[in-house]
């Protein structure tokens, strides 16, 4: 069972990892950092207003 699941994460990560690593090289870490702030961000707003009640 133990060895099913490691074998599982390393078949998801060593492609995200791989990817990223060479997205990395190409692309300048400070934009990767500012477009994910601002996806953080606007998931996040929209989240609170989807679950904010409307009456009270």
């Amino acid at each position: 069972m133990v060895i099913g699941t490691t074998i599982g994460m390393l078949i998801a990560d060593v492609p995200a990892v791989w990817i990223g690593d060479k997205l990395a090289q190409k692309i300048p870490v400070k934009l990767i950092r500012i477009a994910s702030a601002v996806l953080f961000a606007t998931i996040g707003i929209l989240a609170a207003f989807e679950y904010t009640p409307t009456e009270l």
